[in-house]
């Protein structure tokens, strides 16, 4: 190696070209040379696997995009649904003592089942109220429903502990313990 090193530094005309010995052998070029064609297919393939991986993730972001904007027109059209449930809980704070029990009883049970409904809807139309602000990424969170943000999570955490069902079938026990 020394020698080679010597050799190709000598003064000009004293060593042909075709002298010079390669410090390397013959199969360790080529292996070499099918080294770096490996890396390079490889290199084009990731890129190529990258960019389509990159337009499905953007299909697949605006069709969940559209998913929430259409569920969340829905659920705010559909939000006066809570009427019914007001004018359930005024028939049963304006009911006498002297109704009939059976009729209590159904409109205390039609307001449980509305309540129910009603915490539903909030829960979606917070749900879907997310901003998507900088490209945010949904995160799982309570009942495997996406949050964006920290705001929406807190809300839908406060949406899940105040509940309106609960106060309901107090009601309930209460009217038939008496």
């Amino acid at each position: 190696m020394l020698n080679y090193f010597f050799e190709c530094f000598t003064i000009a005309g004293q060593l042909n070209v075709s002298e010079r010995k390669s410090p390397l052998p013959k199969h360790m070029k080529i292996y070499a040379l099918m080294l770096i064609i490996f890396i390079l297919i490889n290199a084009a393939m990731y890129r190529h696997l990258e960019n389509q991986s990159s337009v499905k993730y953007n299909d697949l972001y605006s069709l969940y995009q559209q998913k929430n904007d259409s569920a969340f027109v829905y659920s705010v059209k559909h939000a006066s649904e809570t009427n019914p449930f007001a004018d359930t809980l005024m028939a049963i704070s304006e009911s006498k003592e002297n109704e009939d029990p059976a009729k209590i009883r159904q409109l205390i049970d039609r307001a449980k089942i509305q309540a129910e409904e009603i915490d539903e809807l909030l829960l979606t139309i917070i749900e879907f109220s997310d901003t998507f602000r900088n490209n945010a990424v949904p995160q799982l969170s309570v009942n495997n429903a996406a949050m964006t943000t920290d705001m929406q999570q807190d809300m839908f955490y406060l949406a899940t502990q105040a509940r309106t069902w609960p106060p309901l079938y107090h009601i309930s026990y209460l009217y038939w313990e008496v």
